[in-house]
């Protein structure tokens, strides 16, 4: 049986192993962001509307893709924006293939960006769209994805 003194110091060092894991997890987190960022920078992301064109990109050289799920009129909301591409579009695209997946989210919908993140998108395109200059964009440093 352990005394109240070796409990405490058990807690203690499993809290310090959890600082330091979780320290380790976050230096670990920002150097692969910035590693994605940077494949992204030079290369070509292409949309996909199905996980055949998925592979194909992946096959064909691209360094990422982007679900686009619906063709263009149906996937506009009422003001003719479009709109963020289904959740399971984009889990069947991300089981699929290795490459990176950007997923575009309309500008100031928090929940979209949230949605895409929890997710496991790579990156969270927030697009500028013609009528929407008044939109306020989303505050990004509560995300760990990168925009």
């Amino acid at each position: 049986m352990l005394t109240k003194a070796e409990k405490e110091k058990n807690a203690k060092i499993r809290k310090e192993k959890e600082a330091s894991l979780k320290k380790r997890l976050d230096l670990h987190q920002k150097v692969t962001t910035k590693a994605r960022v940077a494949m992204l920078r030079y290369g070509l992301i292409i949309e996909v509307v199905n996980t055949v064109q998925a592979k194909l990109a992946q096959e064909a050289g691209f360094t990422a893709i982007c679900p686009y799920d619906y063709p263009a009129p149906h996937s506009a909301s009422a003001n003719g924006n479009p709109t963020t591409s289904d959740p399971r579009v984009i889990r069947e695209m991300m089981n699929k293939v290795l490459i990176p997946l950007m997923a575009k989210v309309r500008i100031g919908h928090i929940i979209e960006a949230q949605m895409a993140e929890h997710l496991g998108v790579n990156i969270i395109d927030e697009s500028e769209y013609a009528g929407e200059a008044k939109a306020k964009h989303i505050l990004k440093n509560g995300f760990r994805a990168p925009f």
